[in-house]
């Protein structure tokens, strides 16, 4: 069975974190570390079924009963890779991000797997 990972990563301008290097900071994914006594809050927003598909997030995409995940989906869809394609690039967009921004959040979780 494939674990999933979930990646948290900071968006905006005016972010609690900062790539710079600081030996008080903990470094986290991707290399950014969180800076101790930074001002401001960290406000997230998870953006779900879309590098990892879940069928409750998605069931459009998992009309049987048998198909529970990705590797599934791929087993019982000739088409899975347009189709998965087709779910990448329209699930969530560049616009989503900067609505997400645009809103206040200023980091996104987003499962992968």
């Amino acid at each position: 069975m494939l674990a999933g990972l979930a990646v948290a990563l900071p968006y905006g301008e005016h972010n609690a974190v900062s790539s710079g290097g600081n030996s008080s900071n903990s470094t986290g994914a991707a290399g950014f570390s969180w800076v101790q006594g930074s001002k401001g809050q960290v406000k997230g927003v998870n953006l779900g079924g879309w590098l990892l598909l879940e069928p409750f997030i998605t069931p459009s995409l998992f009309p049987n009963n048998d198909t529970v995940d990705e590797y599934t989906f791929c087993e019982k869809n000739k088409d899975a890779k347009s189709m998965l394609q087709k779910h990448w690039q329209s699930w969530i967009t560049e616009k989503d991000f900067q609505e997400i921004h645009d809103i206040g959040f200023n980091m996104v979780r987003i499962g992968i797997g």
